[in-house]
């Protein structure tokens, strides 16, 4: 009983300090545009007014639970690869690589790349400026990817072949277990 009074008086609590917030954000807003209005500015630029200082309390309210949707995508969790899946490729994005090399399933979304796959990623793209390994050229993406004074520059679609990959990694003494046949 205690509990669930507590979760009541939580939630209440809530509701109290986040949209008294807004519903104050609109008082204010009225209360200044009738102000304004009665000291002589143009209704237009009062309404203007009003309507940004609404706005503002609104986009102020939303921020707990922006918040708490952000905390939550923390807690995804991270599946681990199927190899006998991806040995059997004959080539490989170089982020599939990486997040492959940090024995996590591939994710094209670059804002989840875990720091292990980040370092694979960046030691990868090292290894292709230094030509240690090679890539997949294609005329679109060298186009695209290479600046002068610098050359080319990978990105997460940069292509490998699975063979090339194989050989830099046994070259460098790593076990990747998505290139074992």
């Amino acid at each position: 009983m205690a509990a669930d009074l507590w979760v009541f008086v939580r939630k209440a609590k809530e509701v109290y300090s986040w949209y008294s917030f807004a519903a104050g954000g609109f008082a204010l807003a009225v209360a200044g545009g009738v102000w304004l209005v009665s000291h002589g500015i143009p209704w237009p630029l009062a309404a203007m007014a009003g309507y940004c200082t609404v706005s503002a309390a609104f986009v102020v309210a939303l921020i707990p639970s922006l918040l708490r949707r952000t905390n939550d995508s923390a807690d995804i969790q991270i599946s681990k690869p199927n190899y006998s899946i991806w040995r059997h490729r004959r080539e490989y994005h170089l982020y599939e690589a990486a997040y492959l090399l940090a024995d996590s399933e591939p994710n094209r979304r670059p804002e989840l790349m875990s720091g292990d796959a980040a370092a694979w990623f960046n030691l990868l793209s090292e290894a292709i400026k230094e030509d240690e390994l090679k890539r997949i050229q294609i005329t679109q993406d060298d186009n695209a990817n290479t600046f002068p004074g610098s050359g080319y520059k990978p990105h997460f679609d940069t292509r490998v072949d699975a063979a090339e990959l194989r050989r830099f990694c046994e070259q460098r003494g790593i076990t990747a277990r998505f290139l074992r046949e």
